[in-house]
């Protein structure tokens, strides 16, 4: 399912490698918005890390750092491959402080 995506994704790396980011701003939003489309549930339901994910990585684009967007693309399908524990754990991890 996601292999389109990824593909997609490799391709963009190779073309923004070393900062090359003009004109692949629309291309990487692009991406971001069908990822979201492969990632929401039948029922309508996106989950509350790979919105995040996937938020951070607009903001990203936004702020032009094109790279980081990809990541941020990848990881919200990684983690929506995670076993139900496993994103529970890794989620809540990630909302904890550290002092």
């Amino acid at each position: 399912m996601f292999d389109e995506i990824f593909e997609r994704m490799n391709e963009l790396v190779a073309l923004t490698r070393g900062r090359r980011y003009d004109g692949h701003h629309d291309a990487v939003m692009g991406l971001i918005h069908d990822a979201e489309k492969a990632l929401t549930t039948s029922d309508g339901k996106l989950g509350p890390w790979e919105r995040a994910e996937l938020d951070r990585a607009a903001l990203a684009v936004r702020v032009n750092f094109l790279t980081l967007a990809l990541n941020g693309i990848g990881k919200a399908i990684e983690i929506s491959q995670l076993p139900p524990d496993g994103y529970e754990f890794g989620f809540n991890y990630t909302k904890t402080p550290t002092n």
